[in-house]
């Protein structure tokens, strides 16, 4: 081991840990790490990385180390794939400061390479977003700052590392499976909290409200329109009807949403909403809007069993309801909100409008085939 490395690394370590450390000091230790990661062995850059979350977990009180996760990945990168792996639990495994929050998401996204690590990252982030939805104090994510944690939570796992995997498509699929369910958890999040405060605050609050989903909608879009494993997930989710793992919440669901129980077995708002965000991508239009038609026929089927049956009403047989009309409004509002609404989705949402409307006449739905 070099030991001009060496007595760098522990100037490094040291100066870091000084309580006297101001700004214009870590911008130098800052530009030092970048002119010198080149030679840094992987120990070396362990005790780096391990020392950078070490500050952020004792003593996270100063908002410009933040500007430590600028480099901090670059030096992650180069450590054995077991250090890496630990480094990742341990930047998990502690509430991340307030100030900080968008810049550790950033870092932790550019660090996650293979299926576990990818999942550790998606868990936090989501853990996160859930937060500002549970608390909204001052110890949580401030609302401005969801739209970039969603962009954070998207973008996991798109890092050029690791393509050469024979498994890759079958592993990128898995991962965007794993974003899919939580993006549409805490979206829903964020809708049902909307929901709650709408007729209960002030106009500003509902602006800024209006403004976040908006915003997260547009993103939503061009993350679909571009990532074709993403929209095949998507839409796998509701060819196959695989929606045991993307129910939505039942504490949420009542308090928040709609109090009729039978909706917590319903397909959530967002999971709607991501479906028709796939009709950005080419040629996907009617191939959307038939899904959704044929969803809406086997929900009412089921009603009709769970209306008319003996043996449903006494508990003899369990049919779990697709789709709920009230959370197919609810993806609307959510479509439609802002300045931001996409072109591509006024055709498919005309069309299924037309089809709700003609549900509430008839009885059944086969005259729209």
């Amino acid at each position: 081991m070099d030991s001009s490395n060496e007595s760098f690394t522990q100037y490094i370590i040291t100066e870091l840990n000084k309580s006297s450390l101001i700004e214009s000091q870590l911008k130098a230790l800052i530009n030092d790490l970048f002119a010198n990661i080149h030679s840094l062995s992987q120990t070396q850059c362990f005790e780096i990385s391990n020392c950078v979350i070490d500050i952020f977990q004792n003593d996270p009180s100063k908002p410009f180390l933040c500007d430590l996760f600028d480099v901090w990945p670059l030096i992650t990168v180069k450590v054995s794939t077991d250090d890496k792996a630990y480094l990742i639990d341990r930047l998990c495994g502690f509430k991340w400061p307030i100030h900080s929050i968008v810049r550790i998401c950033s870092a932790l996204v550019e660090v996650s390479f293979s299926f576990e690590e990818c999942v550790k990252a998606i868990n936090k982030i989501e853990h996160v977003i859930l937060s500002w939805k549970s608390s909204r104090s001052l110890n949580s994510v401030d609302l401005e700052e969801l739209p970039a944690l969603f962009y954070q939570l998207t973008s996991i796992g798109k890092s050029p590392n690791d393509r050469n995997c024979e498994n890759n498509d079958e592993i990128m699929g898995n991962i965007s499976h794993k974003i899919i369910v939580s993006v549409t958890k805490s979206l829903d999040s964020l809708l049902c909290d909307y929901q709650a405060i709408k007729n209960n605050s002030s106009t500003n609050q509902i602006s800024l409200y209006n403004a976040i989903l908006a915003t997260i909608v547009h993103h939503l879009t061009l993350v679909i329109s571009k990532d074709q494993i993403l929209s095949r997930e998507i839409v796998n989710i509701f060819k196959l009807r695989d929606f045991d793992s993307i129910k939505i919440d039942k504490s949420i669901n009542h308090r928040q949403l709609n109090s009729d129980s039978s909706m917590v077995n319903s397909i959530s708002p967002s999971l709607l909403v991501l479906l028709l965000l796939v009709t950005k991508s080419p040629r996907q239009e009617d191939k959307i809007i038939q899904l959704i038609k044929d969803l809406i026929i086997d929900s009412y089927n089921i009603l009709d069993v769970s209306n008319n049956a003996e043996f449903y009403q006494n508990k003899m047989w369990k049919i779990d309801d697709y789709l709920s009309f009230e959370n197919i409004k609810f993806s609307f509002e959510t479509l439609v909100r802002g300045p931001l609404m996409v072109e591509s989705l006024i055709k498919p949402l005309l069309n299924l409008a037309l089809l709700i409307i003609g549900i509430n006449i008839q009885k059944y739905i086969y005259i729209f085939l």
